[in-house]
């Protein structure tokens, strides 16, 4: 049936593209749902490569060479000796991994591990040329491993390289041919910058930088990288170290100015210090003209609002930390208005701790300015840094703010009717995060059911976009009331599918939730509990396989 229709007429074509659409749509929604990470640990000292557990539902440990042309990401654990020595490359062309392709990875991460030691080297004697021909000859290998590879990123630590200058060399030479692949490269933690003075002159045209400082010094060579490829940048990502000078965004060393015509997304940070830096001063031009998403993560680094007014009309996404001068200037230069950022769609306020000391009054003060920053905004988000017990009664002030969807207030130990009633006032919250909640006592013949009546017929239709509550890390989880509250709140919120509890006691809390779903007090809702059981319980698993 099918085998003539390339000779067929029009009209029989058009016939049988309802059924390739329907297929082509079945093959993405099915790749999209179970494309994961596969990663590879090579080691030219044991001379092995090493699958690690990719991220898949089954857990598999090792290459599945049926499956694994799913795969949209791989991550290569390395050392740049096994590179340039040659081992990598003859590890990665013997059987079973002569053949190994993944044929839909456009992301490669690279890790770089610190070297082997010398005596786990064996007669490999490297000299420049030699490591370089045998870099590139690995980097071809990728190539051919991934066909339609089109990001890198570049992973390195401070302890990747040996002490000595010729290990940069060959790593500069190895980023300038993965370079010439894809055409850009993201780094992420590059702490050895100091030490790569020739990666500003090879690297260039670079779309994307992750950039995160651990190291005094390095702030200058970044910002270097940086402003050389301004005109090509589209994201730029930045944690710099110590007291960070931002003009060295905008600025040259020689005092002219830098532009990004292309920079839709600006994240800054400071790793150390934070509160003390300089006051960034823009130019009459503002060198941000097509930026979209704004994190700052500074105590307000800008010594106007030149970089709101300017981006009015292309800001989408806002990320900062409301401080006390951060709010002075929102307040001098009325930054937000109804009208001001028509095209802003995401906010998300973290709130720091001298807010509440000097700045506002109370927390509800607080809550309402940060909700009338761009008022038109949908999504909303606000994390709370402080632990003041000021949050219980404030957390019933927040009126009719139905805009916010997530909401961290890692202080505030509720009670579940608090936690109802919260949920009452904000009907379009997805995300909690408290500290565990406590149940007000109880008479002791109070049954599930009366709890259920008694509370549905004061708070009707509540939770119906809440999915995740998440516990902080000073949480005491595996408490009875603790999961009792968990289990209760399943069963008044129809869409609760789970809890989130820390690290440090998850076992405990299954355990503890497993024994109480089956006690007789919850037995009647055993269907509906069972799957938040089950939901959390895969929840610690991918955490625990991700760990691992």
């Amino acid at each position: 049936m099918f085998g003539g229709v390339a000779n067929n007429s029009e009209e029989q074509r058009a016939l049988l593209m309802p059924l390739l659409w329907v297929c082509n749509n079945f093959r993405a929604v099915v790749y999209t749902r179970f494309c994961r990470t596969y990663g590879l640990q090579v080691s030219g000292a044991t001379n092995s490569v090493r699958g690690m557990r990719p991220s898949w539902p089954v857990g598999l440990r090792q290459l599945d060479y049926p499956t694994q042309h799913l795969a949209r990401e791989l991550c290569i654990f390395i050392d740049m000796w096994s590179i340039c020595s040659g081992r990598a490359l003859d590890i990665l062309s013997r059987e079973p991994y002569s053949g190994c392709a993944f044929p839909m990875v456009y992301q490669l991460k690279l890790y770089f591990n610190p070297p082997p030691p010398l005596q786990q080297r064996g007669e490999h004697l490297l000299d420049s040329e030699n490591a370089q021909a045998n870099a590139a000859a690995f980097v071809r290998r990728i190539q051919l491993m991934m066909p339609v590879l089109s990001e890198i990123g570049v992973s390195i630590n401070l302890y990747s390289f040996d002490p000595s200058r010729l290990n940069d060399l060959w790593f500069d030479g190895l980023v300038t041919q993965l370079y010439q692949i894809v055409g850009h490269i993201a780094y992420e933690s590059p702490s050895m910058a100091t030490r790569m003075t020739l990666l500003p002159d090879l690297v260039h045209n670079l779309t994307h930088i992750n950039y995160y400082a651990i190291m005094d010094g390095s702030n200058e060579q970044i910002l270097q990288v940086v402003r050389q490829n301004s005109l090509t940048l589209q994201s730029l990502i930045i944690t710099l170290q110590g007291i960070a000078d931002l003009s060295g965004l905008i600025q040259n060393v020689d005092g002219s100015y830098v532009s990004y015509p292309y920079l839709h997304t600006l994240k800054a940070k400071e790793w150390m210090n934070p509160g003390i830096t300089h006051r960034l001063v823009f130019p009459g031009a503002l060198p941000f003209p097509a930026l979209r998403h704004l994190g700052i993560g500074y105590d307000y680094p800008f010594d106007d609002n030149s970089i709101f007014r300017g981006n009015a009309p292309t800001l989408e996404h806002l990320e900062m930390k409301l401080s006390c001068a951060t709010a002075a200037m929102i307040y001098r230069y009325g930054v937000f208005t109804p009208s001001s950022h028509p095209k802003l769609q995401c906010v998300k306020i973290s709130l720091m701790l001298d807010l509440f000391a000097n700045q506002f009054t109370s927390i509800a003060e607080c809550m309402r300015f940060i909700l009338s920053i761009a008022p038109r905004a949908s999504v909303r988000e606000i994390n709370s840094r402080s632990t003041s017990p000021e949050f219980q009664p404030a957390l019933l002030l927040l009126g009719d703010y139905t805009c916010i969807q997530v909401l961290s207030l890692p202080g505030l130990r509720p009670s579940l009717w608090d936690t109802i009633v919260l949920l009452k006032s904000l009907p379009l919250l997805s995300d909690l995060l408290t500290l565990s909640p406590c149940l007000e006592p109880l008479p002791a013949d109070a049954s599930v059911d009366n709890l259920l009546s008694y509370t549905l017929a004061r708070h009707t239709r509540i939770g119906n976009r809440f999915r995740c509550w998440h516990f902080g890390l000073h949480s005491s989880i595996a408490s009875l009331e603790t999961v009792e509250c968990v289990l209760l709140l399943a069963l008044i919120c129809p869409s609760f599918r789970q809890a989130s509890p820390p690290t440090n006691d998850r076992a405990r809390f299954m355990a503890t939730m497993a024994d109480m779903v089956a006690t007789d007090r919850f037995q009647p809702h055993y269907p509906r509990l069972q799957q938040l059981l089950h939901k959390t319980w895969l929840k610690s698993r991918q955490f625990s396989d991700n760990s691992s």
